[in-house]
């Protein structure tokens, strides 16, 4: 029985040589933007060393993980906005600010 579900699941799941070619250049598209979008935050001073994941399909990204600061958040969701073929950007990254204990 075919539902969006399962499509969705099948995609992520089939070999590249097995999808048909819009599905493979659709795929590349998405690898291409979401290193874009990764390499951004790796040059940024203030993203750098935070692990973000990025999940880029149809124009669309998603952001999750943890950041320290609400400003974090709101760089990464402009880098990602700003990255060519990207129309739309969900930002589920978390704001964990970080507790420093001194003696």
């Amino acid at each position: 029985m075919y539902t969006k579900e399962n499509s969705e699941n099948w995609f992520h799941k089939t070999p590249v040589n097995m999808l048909p070619l819009h599905d493979v250049i659709n795929k590349s598209i998405s690898t291409i933007i979401k290193n874009k979008i990764l390499r951004s935050f790796a040059l940024s001073w203030l993203l750098h060393k935070l692990e973000i994941n990025v999940e880029v399909r149809q124009g669309r990204a998603m952001l999750t993980g943890k950041v320290a600061s609400q400003f974090q958040k709101t760089e990464a969701e402009s880098i990602a906005r700003e990255t060519q073929g990207i129309s739309e950007v969900q930002n589920k990254l978390e704001v964990e600010p970080m507790i420093i204990v001194s003696d």
